[in-house]
């Protein structure tokens, strides 16, 4: 309750300078605080201390207590005076590209290209921001550049968001693929080790009556940042269940108990 906090920040490395003349010191900022009793402690370094330069800097916490234990912390992180950036958003079927500075979405000109699991660049598209395309699975990663700025997205390290759902019972199954991307796939539906079913498209629902108790079992191919996906869902048939409910107030204090 008594610490007392020590805090500096000293610039690391300097990437780019926005002036003909800009003077960086070795110490941007240091300050003594006592730490809040009564909750968070917040320090506010004013932005008007950093030079006009884009550079990492690195923020030193020690925390100081009254029996002299000493406690410190290291944290690096980038400041820029002015950013050039362009965001690559990955959305239900489509990619939109921004390009922005200092936050702000600008128009400008960029060229879109996108790269397949072989090596191959294949240029897609020249456009001024904000532009969308029509998302296709087939290409490993998608690359915006500008005149100021490169950005890529890995789509194989994106979720597919494709999925299969199921409800089943005595009388019926149900079966739903899930797919906001709309990525094509082909399935395959099995009771036991027998084929019922198959297909290809972008979407799959199937709703069958009296399908016995044997299990099933849905496998679901489709490409994906390039690469072929294989997904298996089992469903099976459980005849006993346990269902479980819980009523309780809304509201619940020491003493209180609930009268049934």
């Amino acid at each position: 309750m008594d610490a007392r906090l020590e805090i500096l920040v000293k610039p690391k490395e300097v990437k780019e300078f926005f002036s003909k003349n800009v003077f960086i010191p070795d110490t941007l900022f240091f300050s003594e605080e006592k730490l809040d009793p009564a909750g968070e402690t917040t320090i506010e370094i004013p932005d008007s201390l950093f030079p006009a330069a884009n550079f990492s800097c690195v923020i030193i916490i020690r925390l100081l207590t009254s029996d002299n234990e000493a406690i410190t912390e290291t944290e690096e992180t980038e400041y820029y005076h002015h950013k050039k950036e362009i965001d690559i958003t990955l959305l239900r079927d489509s990619i939109l590209f921004t390009y922005k500075e200092n936050g702000k979405a600008e128009a400008k000109e960029v060229k879109i290209f996108a790269s397949d699991n072989f090596g191959n660049d294949t240029e897609l598209h020249t456009s001024l921001t904000p532009c969308r395309l029509l998302l296709n699975p087939y290409f490993r990663e998608y690359t915006v550049k500008s005149d100021s700025a490169v950005q890529s997205l890995d789509i194989a390290s994106q979720p597919s968001q494709l999925s299969c759902l199921s409800e089943r019972t005595k009388d019926s199954i149900y079966i739903f693929v899930e797919n906001e991307r709309k990525i094509p796939f082909t399935y395959t539906i099995y009771r036991r080790n027998i084929e019922q079913e198959r297909g290809y498209g972008d979407s799959l629902t199937v709703n069958k009556k009296k399908p016995g108790i044997q299990n099933y079992f849905v496998s679901v191919r489709y490409l994906w940042g390039g690469k072929i996906k294989e997904e298996n869902y089992r469903i099976p048939f459980i005849d006993k269940k346990l269902n479980v409910s819980v009523t309780q107030s809304k509201i619940v204090y020491p003493g209180h108990r609930q009268r049934r």
